[in-house]
């Protein structure tokens, strides 16, 4: 099922919300469709939801890292509210157990309740909730920490930070930079950790919209940031300024939004995403053909820096 920017109509107003849609794949054609579900009166006011933004409604989209036989996911981050009280319970974390097969949350009170930070000129409480809240990040995980990067706040604005989750003692933790070149905040983007010193950041959008964002340029598509230095670096393709071989093969991945991306070896990334020229970048239709998309799979090579698809 898909939501989409709609309204239900009662029998007193017109309600502005999101309205539920049922996607059909037709396995001859290869290609989609969309039909607005019918439903009683009773079944659009329990499905509707009121007063919804887009943030809201994909605040609880989880991601998800595997450590020690057990998946954390990031469930819903926020940061410490100072309009609830203290001892409010929040749980941005829950833990699938793969040897109990026990899903349990990890609850945190609303507070700065770390304890003291030492080794500081003033010794200052320490939090251990999330920096901010976030939706459409990149998680990527080294051992037992993951690095948390980008994506939308709760007013749909880019944010270019990154923090860290430390998985033994559930504590998150801010990022500082160094150096003056970084990445343009992003959305929509996929992060891979190569090694104990270096994580990418691969593609996503500088745009707010979240459905279709526009991919990033092809020059902004992979970032490498030094975890020991705090340094970033920006890795050029070679695809952009050289003649690749004229095979199909050596081009530049163009929608690289919201995409899956993973570590082949020490030299080489992939990355999985759709291939959706012929999509139509409107609204999406109640009727007719919404996309024929096609499954890519792209490697980057990082000593040569060169893009190549399967």
């Amino acid at each position: 099922m898909l939501l989409q920017p709609g309204s239900f109509e009662d029998e007193t107003e017109e309600q502005e919300g999101y309205v539920p849609l049922k996607l059909l794949y037709n396995h001859e054609t290869g290609k989609f469709t969309a039909e607005k579900l019918e439903l009683s009166k009773k079944a659009k006011a329990e499905l509707h939801i009121k007063d919804t933004k887009p943030f809201t409604l994909r605040s609880v989209a989880a991601k998800g890292v595997s450590h020690e036989n057990s998946l954390y996911i990031m469930h819903s981050l926020m940061p410490r509210n100072e309009d609830q009280p203290a001892s409010f319970q929040k749980c941005p974390v829950r833990v699938m157990n793969f040897d109990t097969g026990f899903l349990h949350t990890v609850d945190y009170a609303n507070d700065l309740s770390a304890g003291n930070k030492r080794g500081e000129e003033k010794e200052v409480r320490d939090t251990i909730l999330p920096l901010r809240y976030r939706v459409n990040y990149s998680i990527a995980c080294h051992k037992h920490r993951c690095y948390i990067y980008g994506g939308l706040d709760e007013n749909n604005k880019l944010v270019g930070d990154m923090e860290t989750y430390e998985l033994p003692n559930y504590k998150f933790a801010p990022v500082k930079y160094r150096g003056d070149s970084t990445p343009q905040a992003r959305q929509a983007h996929a992060a891979v950790v190569l090694n104990q010193y270096q994580m990418l950041i691969i593609g996503g959008s500088f745009g707010e919209t979240l459905i279709d964002p526009t991919p990033v340029p092809e020059g902004e598509l992979v970032w490498s940031y030094d975890i020991e230095s705090g340094h970033w670096n920006k890795l050029h393709p070679r695809n952009l300024d050289e003649a690749m071989p004229e095979s199909g093969q050596n081009v530049i991945p163009w929608n690289l939004v919201h995409h899956s991306a993973f570590k082949i070896d020490s030299e080489n990334i992939g990355v999985i995403w759709y291939d959706s020229t012929g999509l139509d970048k409107g609204n999406l239709p109640l009727e007719g053909v919404i996309s024929e998309r096609r499954t890519m799979v792209s490697l980057f090579n990082l000593r040569n820096l060169v893009w190549n698809n399967l």
